[in-house]
């Protein structure tokens, strides 16, 4: 990212230098992918405990009570110095007092899972759980996780172009347009973001993204901002009669990064959630648990799997990878209803005869994961 530094000739700023996080379409978009992971009874849960009918009416709310409570504004960021090497453990630096958004989002989680072990619901669980769902998408704005002694960017003027490098430029802080997803006003419906954002986000990127620890998610968007965001900046805030104009591509070039961020917290929370409201540990005969293949040695070009299901209604997805572990066949997501079965075949015709792993996830368990061999003469 290359920028030029030129004298302020005109004022216009877009949007107030305070930190407010993602605006209110980031956090919604975050709230839908979550809502959209969640297993059907933690989503029961948590709606009823917020007595709304969907999260992102909510996702915005820690942001609307700043002015009315100021000791939750410390809760929103941590201000990790991205000058100096910093690494995950050094992160608690920067939490005297539980004052920054990691320590925030760990001190929600155990106090949610507290609350759900007794039965407890009062005011106490509810707000708990809004500021929960709000921070962790503070956490996955990487100028919420850093700072260059300029106030998470927000003491950094810069000008910044169209979506299509074009324009004449609109003049604001760092850490605005960083809110509104690299644009000086966010034009994207939430809902139909999330759902573009959704489509690219595949069960493998699923698996991958719930892995690590609250400090780790925050070093990853830390890291971010120190080697994409700051690159090119001198440290502390903008001198008042100057500007940055950022580079032309800066929003082709830093847009699908906020994006996939946006995923991955939507991805984070439902798991934050389900292991709150459902974990795994729960009594339950799961889809995977009872589904079979067969025939588990076949000659034909297909392969059954039978699938039934408990009393509750299932969602599974089939996948089939080689002794390599390379996936060569997936099914999209079937519905099965509850107390039902349901057959499905698997198109082997352009799958090369050997042993094969089919895995049946449900979301509620482990893959069931079943041996079988392709042995088709001619």
């Amino acid at each position: 990212m290359r920028s030029i530094i030129f004298k302020r000739v005109f004022f216009s700023f877009f949007i107030a230098n305070v930190v407010f996080g993602y605006g209110s379409v980031g956090h919604k978009t975050i709230a839908y992918i979550a809502e959209d992971n969640l297993k059907p009874e933690a989503k029961q849960k948590v709606l009823a405990i917020l007595g709304v009918s969907d999260l992102s009416s909510i996702a915005a709310w820690a942001d609307g009570i700043r002015g009315q409570r100021p000791e939750t504004s410390g809760w929103h960021y941590v201000d990790i110095d991205v000058r100096t090497d910093q690494t995950v453990d050094t992160i608690s630096n920067y939490c005297v007092n539980d004052n920054c958004v990691v320590n925030q989002v760990k001190k929600e989680i155990e106090e949610l899972k507290i609350a759900e072990k007794d039965g407890t619901l009062d005011d106490a669980v509810r707000e708990n759980l809004k500021f929960l769902i709000h921070f962790v998408g503070d956490l996955h704005q990487p100028l919420h996780c850093s700072n260059d002694d300029d106030w998470g960017g927000n003491g950094k003027t810069v000008l910044l172009f169209d979506p299509d490098g074009g324009g004449q430029g609109t003049e604001g802080n760092l850490h605005a347009i960083w809110d509104h997803l690299i644009e000086d006003y966010t034009v994207e419906d939430s809902q139909e973001l999330a759902c573009q954002l959704e489509s690219s986000i595949t069960k493998d990127k699923e698996e991958e993204w719930v892995l690590g620890t609250v400090e780790s998610w925050a070093f990853d968007a830390y890291k971010i901002a120190r080697d994409k965001i700051y690159p090119g900046f001198t440290p502390g805030p903008t001198p008042t009669d100057t500007v940055v104009a950022l580079s032309r591509d800066y929003y082709s070039e830093m847009r699908p990064i906020e994006d996939e961020l946006m995923e991955k917290a939507g991805i984070r929370l439902a798991n934050i959630l389900n292991n709150i409201y459902f974990p795994q540990t729960q009594s339950v005969e799961t889809v995977s648990e009872t589904a079979k293949v067969f025939p588990t040695l076949f000659c034909t070009e297909t392969e059954a799997v039978l699938v039934n299901t408990s009393a509750s209604e299932s969602n599974i997805r089939i996948k089939v990878h080689n002794l390599m572990g390379k996936t060569v066949l997936e099914t999209k997501v079937v519905s099965v209803p509850a107390n039902s079965s349901l057959h499905v075949s698997l198109d082997f015709a352009n799958v090369d005869n050997g042993v094969y792993f089919v895995s049946i996830y449900d979301g509620k368990a482990k893959p069931k994961t079943i041996k079988i061999v392709k042995n088709k003469t001619q």
